[in-house]
């Protein structure tokens, strides 16, 4: 008895979390349609740079523990290199740069979004790793080079309630780009090595070590899935053994 109403919880539970994660992935649809769009639009200015300026758009990194970053742009330039985390978010945003979530006003709602800046330090720490890496290879003292981690809103509806220091409008991302024009920290050889280096680590290139890292990493993530539902289900059946062998013992 208690095996037929565990197997029946079981599909129950199986099914809401099937919907659920339906769901779920359409609204990640939708959001990564949008945030196609702002990339787009970032592109477009990054490609009006002068010559001197490198730039890979959409790179997806690995680290030696097999955790990956996708960076949206990368851009090499003599005044060093510029990492760029697009946002084509809408409406009034409200943060600080030190708050888990943002407050973002849209047709008079108010909803919670991550706080962009997070991320994008998180992805200056991951690519710093990343550089001493390379550096070795190359021979080039990496450290020497500045690093910037930029947020930009690329979404004319988008208006940002006070001043957030790296948070630009798509509208002012050139001027960005070119201010600090008259240094000279990354130079044009060490800057092709850099890229050659980004381009060989881009998982997104579709080559055949790529392939194989990509297949190796989904089994490797599908693997642990797997072994999370395994527990889970263990646990429910262990739930419900106890508990009927409890009835059970108290029936005597």
């Amino acid at each position: 008895m208690y095996i037929l109403i565990g197997l029946v919880s079981l599909l129950l539970l199986w099914r809401i979390v099937s919907i659920y994660s339906h769901k779920r992935r359409a609204k990640q649809l939708s959001i990564e349609l949008s945030e196609r769009e702002g990339k787009k639009a970032v592109q477009e200015i990054l490609d009006t740079l002068p010559d001197i300026y490198s730039v890979k758009n959409n790179v997806l990194l690995i680290d030696n523990r097999g955790n990956t970053v996708e960076f949206d742009h990368i851009v090499l330039s003599p005044q060093g290199i510029y990492l760029i985390e697009t946002k084509n978010t809408k409406g009034w945003i409200k943060g600080s740069v030190q708050q888990k979530k943002w407050v973002q006003h849209l047709y008079g709602k108010e909803c919670r979004i991550w706080n962009p800046l997070l991320e994008s330090q998180y992805h200056m720490r991951f690519f710093k790793k990343f550089c001493k890496r390379i550096g070795k290879k190359i021979h080039v003292n990496m450290k020497t080079i500045p690093i910037y981690s930029i947020v930009v809103f690329a979404h004319d509806e988008c208006k940002m309630k006070q001043f957030i220091p790296n948070v630009l409008y798509l509208k002012n991302l050139k001027e960005e780009m070119i201010r600090g024009e008259g240094n000279n920290y990354l130079q044009d050889s060490i800057s092709a090595k850099v890229i050659q280096e980004i381009e060989a680590s881009n998982l997104l290139i579709d080559t055949k070590v790529n392939r194989r890292k990509i297949r190796f990493y989904k089994a490797k993530k599908h693997f642990l899935y797997m072994i999370r539902i395994l527990i889970l289900t263990i646990v429910f059946y262990a739930t419900f053994l106890i508990e009927g062998a409890i009835e059970l013992i108290g029936s005597f």
